[in-house]
């Protein structure tokens, strides 16, 4: 029975991200079941699927973007309140980790448009919505937080300034079988997707369908969620300022599905693209593995497998 939850759960994320690219546009056809399996098959999800309460809120998260994607078309905010508010229902800890993206990703959806009118309007039914949220939810966040209060959440981690780990080696998690059950109490976040989904990510920053500040904004998101995986006190807040025991960076299939939601946007079966511009990626992709395996000798073999 174990078993079979896990592979519902795993199937309900693949049909929650693939209605959702299909809905919004991103995707048809098979290609959707691409972008899908990718995202219920990441590497979060195959390093935790011991952890099926936390598999609820990922399954949600593609349903809180859309919601939240409605926001700057439809300007109503009721479904996105009550989408947000089951998401944190499902899981309080993972929803804490996944509110704090939608806030993230919100700002930088913020920049596509430039109508002062529509923009305030928006922000105002975003903040209407994530309060909302918040309270159909305090019958849950308000008892909990109060017993933690009283245990856990008197034992506060230590700031500092460093980084963690070696935020190079967060690409050796993008190669095929590089998890392992050693990394489970202290390792490096579980962010692997596989190659067709790093290919298509690219295909967003050089493409010409977006302007450079969408592109800029993107960078920056994928920048902040990354470095939460290195650097101390990012990696705090992410956590609700305490360190994790076991199963370190808990967000991280965050990572994973906004490089599957990028290359979803920006794969476009029969839109041209630079290529030479393309070429010179994956090389520069190619050649950066190959210098990073020969620090680690027993995954060059892997790295291989990439290609």
């Amino acid at each position: 029975m174990i078993l079979i939850v896990t592979v519902l759960k795993f199937g309900a994320a693949g049909l929650s991200f693939g209605w959702v690219i299909q809905k919004l546009k991103f995707q048809n056809g098979y290609s959707t079941l691409l972008f899908a399996i990718n995202y219920a098959l990441s590497g979060w999800f195959i390093a935790n699927d011991l952890n099926l309460l936390w598999l609820d809120a990922a399954i949600l998260l593609p349903l809180v973007i859309y919601h939240l994607e409605r926001l700057f078309t439809q300007k109503k905010w009721w479904r996105y309140s009550l989408i947000l508010a089951a998401t944190i229902i499902s899981n309080y800890y993972i929803g804490y980790m996944i509110a704090l993206f939608v806030c993230l990703y919100f700002i930088w959806r913020l920049t596509w448009t430039n109508q002062i009118q529509s923009r305030w309007l928006t922000i105002r039914h975003f903040i209407m919505g994530s309060l909302v949220a918040g309270g159909l939810s305090a019958w849950l966040i308000l008892p909990t937080f109060y017993q933690l209060r009283l245990g856990k959440a008197q034992y506060q981690s230590t700031w500092h300034n460093g980084f963690d780990n070696n935020p190079l080696h967060l690409l050796f998690k993008l190669i095929p079988g590089s998890f392992n059950f050693d990394q489970m109490q202290q390792g490096v976040a579980n962010i692997f997707v596989s190659s067709l989904i790093l290919i298509t990510a690219l295909l967003f920053f050089i493409s010409h369908r977006f302007s450079k500040s969408v592109k800029l904004g993107a960078l920056c998101l994928l920048s902040i969620l990354i470095l939460a995986t290195t650097w101390a006190p990012l990696t705090l807040v992410f956590h609700g300022m305490q360190y994790p025991v076991w199963y370190p960076y808990r967000f991280s299939f965050m990572i994973s599905f906004f490089l599957i939601w990028l290359g979803a946007m920006a794969w476009k079966k029969q839109s041209p693209y630079p290529i030479k511009r393309c070429l010179f990626y994956c090389l520069a992709m190619l050649v950066s593995f190959f210098m990073l395996g020969n620090k680690i000798k027993p995954l060059t073999i892997l790295i291989t497998l990439v290609f």
